[in-house]
């Protein structure tokens, strides 16, 4: 809340009211009371006139009888309504501050405006670290958040959107993919590996695909109504979208196969960031005479294991499906 007037309390006795939550919602909390006499010192700073303690008391017990999370002490008053703790809003910050999706005023306002949901203690150490925000690297374009809101009310509404996709030539210069813009069936926003995706399919394809929200142009939302792809069908019995991304380290789109992977035992850990849950000893296992590996069951998408097998491969094999294999053996020999 922001009171532009501050100075207009003196004549309104309803702003005096809203002027009083905003201070100590503003500069307390429970570690952190003010006593009266600040109060009014606060009020007269800002409003040019002081209210006798009588009218800050009885204003207070009016907030506090209409509801407000205002708290009395022997130490002075202070307000107690936050609905985020500072460690909460602190990862809020830091996924702003080091996110590259939004540009830099964008990141700078929000972040302000999540530390004023926060104690003294954490606006102060949020004042000192925002002059990193000019320092990480940020989306030049500022209609990243409109570009969500249009999706998402697409996705609500079950119509198709129209969009071109920007790549970047050897000279950083912006080229669209697409020679005309296309048409979209959209599913559904995703969060993956720090960058937001849209999920959705092709006007006239019943492939699933997958496109970098940060990287959209000219969205648009059309009046043809969505349909869905049979593979949603498949995504939904298989466990929903967020089982169905979590087989993809990298977001590529595709249907779900079973992988068998001979990997390092040391290596556990890098399966286990990449699938989740979405792997189990295989079968062919007990036949495995190395005791340095371990064969696994990896469920995943065809286009996401060829990316992700390809950059682990010192560490684990695909032995099948024997196509993907001589898929994987054909390109690690071009390489």
């Amino acid at each position: 809340m922001e009171i532009l007037r501050p100075e207009a309390a003196r004549e309104h006795k309803f702003l005096l009211l809203m002027l009083i939550l905003d201070i100590l919602e503003k500069n307390t909390d429970s570690a952190h009371p003010i006593t009266q006499k600040r109060l009014l010192e606060i009020i007269e700073k800002q409003c040019r006139f002081m209210p006798s303690r009588t009218t800050i008391s009885d204003d207070l017990d009016r907030l506090i009888t209409a509801g407000f999370p205002i708290e009395k002490g022997r130490k002075g008053v202070y307000y107690d309504g936050r609905s985020l703790s500072d460690g909460e809003l602190r990862f809020l910050i830091d996924s702003i501050l080091y996110s590259d999706l939004m540009s830099q005023a964008g990141a700078s306002e929000m972040i302000e405006t999540l530390a004023s949901l926060g104690s003294v203690e954490l606006q102060s150490a949020v004042r000192k670290q925002k002059s990193r925000v000019s320092l990480t690297r940020k989306n030049p374009h500022y209609d990243f958040f409109l570009t969500i809101e249009y999706i998402q009310q697409a996705i609500h509404d079950k119509k198709q959107i129209s969009f071109n996709y920007i790549t970047y030539r050897p000279d950083l210069t912006e080229e669209q993919v697409y020679a005309e813009d296309i048409a979209v069936n959209p599913y559904d926003l995703v969060y993956k590996n720090s960058k937001y995706y849209l999920l959705g399919a092709l006007n006239d394809s019943e492939q699933m695909l997958s496109w970098r929200v940060d990287r959209l142009r000219k969205v648009t939302i059309l009046k043809k109504h969505s349909h869905e792809i049979p593979l949603m069908k498949e995504i939904s019995a298989y466990g929903g979208m967020n089982k169905y991304v979590e087989t993809q380290p990298d977001l590529c789109g595709g249907v779900v196969e079973t992988f068998k992977v001979q990997c390092l035992k040391t290596a556990i850990n890098e399966i286990v960031d990449a699938f989740g849950d979405n792997f189990s000893i295989a079968p062919e296992q007990n036949l495995n005479r190395d005791e340095k590996t371990i064969i696994l069951s990896v469920k995943a998408t065809r286009e996401s294991m060829k990316s992700w097998s390809f950059t682990h491969a010192s560490s684990m094999v695909v032995i099948a499906p024997e196509d993907f294999r001589a898929y994987m053996k054909n390109s690690i020999r071009n390489a």
